[in-house]
């Protein structure tokens, strides 16, 4: 695939966009874009492997995937705190990115009724992942099932858009195949996002779940120890600075406390459910392996 800030370019860079969009640094835009992963696009792309022969217009498509899945990063940063969006610019930003990331769509050679069809996708499963953004916000996950049913929608629909606009772009049209494709992209980033869970408390001092007292799975089993450090803290008897200071307290509690096996007791549910998802969709039969490489990836 060619170097993805060449297509970046090729897909912004252009008269009309840089005329309509000449209060926005476009050059900063590309180069925030290209220098994240493409996990993705490449997610995109595993759907289409062995269906259809991939061309430009496919690795255009993986773009502007890539670009939706950071604009909503950053949505989600900012109302976290993880980046301090004084004047609005980035937040101003990021609501630019959405119409023109789909209007980008339209320029695309592919038929009309595929070109809708992403849309409709694309759109759907942004509004599902904002639903589980303010399920999140709200902090409104009080137990494992609420935890899983906000990731489903959070994370998942994400990688459920990726999945299902690559699928789409090869030239599915069953509706129930492209069912079971959300469904098996849901659990791998129920997966995914369980692992960045784990990652929050080894990285305390520089996520903000912690901070803003998310749920998030380690949490919902470490929350009701009622002598633990997080026990206190989430029943507000410490301040976060507190918190801070017994870092390391907080890190064995969730070694040594039955917490860790009782995340990775769910990376294992949700990886079965995503392998058995993934078996059973005729279309990728031919393409086992690398699917089952992607739980690798996650670890």
């Amino acid at each position: 695939m060619r170097q993805k800030r060449i297509v970046f370019s090729q897909l912004l860079k252009k008269k009309q966009i840089l005329e309509q969009l000449s209060s926005f640094d476009i050059d900063q835009v590309i180069e925030d874009v290209s220098s994240r992963s493409f996990f993705f696009s490449d997610w995109m792309m595993t759907h289409m492997n062995g269906i259809t022969v991939i061309d430009e217009r496919h690795e255009q498509l993986g773009a502007i995937v890539d670009l939706l899945v950071f604009l909503t990063d950053q949505l989600d940063d900012i109302q976290d705190g993880d980046i301090h969006d004084e004047k609005g610019l980035i937040m101003n930003q990021a609501f630019m990115l959405l119409p023109l990331a789909l209007s980008l769509l339209d320029e695309l050679p592919f038929s009309l009724l595929t070109i809708n069809k992403m849309k409709q996708m694309c759109c759907n499963l942004l509004v599902d992942c904002a639903n589980g953004q303010a399920l999140d916000l709200k902090n409104g996950v009080q137990n494992e099932m609420d935890y899983c049913k906000m990731v489903m929608q959070k994370s998942g629909a994400l990688f459920a858009l990726a999945g299902s606009i690559g699928a789409i772009a090869a030239g599915v049209e069953d509706n129930r195949l492209l069912e079971q494709i959300k469904d098996h992209s849901r659990y791998l980033g129920v997966v995914a996002q369980i692992y960045n869970d784990i990652d929050a408390i080894y990285q305390m001092t520089t996520n903000t779940d912690l901070q803003n007292r998310r749920r998030i799975l380690p949490i919902l089993y470490m929350m009701h120890d009622s002598d633990g450090v997080i026990g206190k803290y989430y029943r507000s008897e410490l301040t976060y600075n507190e918190l801070i200071q017994l870092k390391n307290n907080v890190i064995r509690e969730f070694e040594c406390k039955g917490a860790r096996p009782f995340c990775h007791f769910y990376i294992k549910r949700f990886e079965k459910q995503y392998i058995q998802a993934v078996k059973q969709n005729p279309l990728y039969s031919h393409d086992l392996t690398n699917f089952l490489s992607y739980i690798e990836r996650m670890n």
